[in-house]
């Protein structure tokens, strides 16, 4: 996987998180993710 595809990965997840209304910690439980990747990446697609 290029780091442009990874990336637009993460942003879909970003917004599928937002969307969700679930804390971070559930919707990552929920998805088999760990809660410092999508903070990380919380933090890039902001910027």
């Amino acid at each position: 996987m290029t780091q442009q595809e990874l990336r637009k990965q993460w942003e879909t997840r970003v917004r599928d998180f937002r969307a969700s209304g679930q804390s971070a910690v559930s919707w990552c439980a929920d998805h088999q993710l760990k809660t410092h990747q999508l903070v990380y990446w919380i933090k890039q697609c902001d910027n």
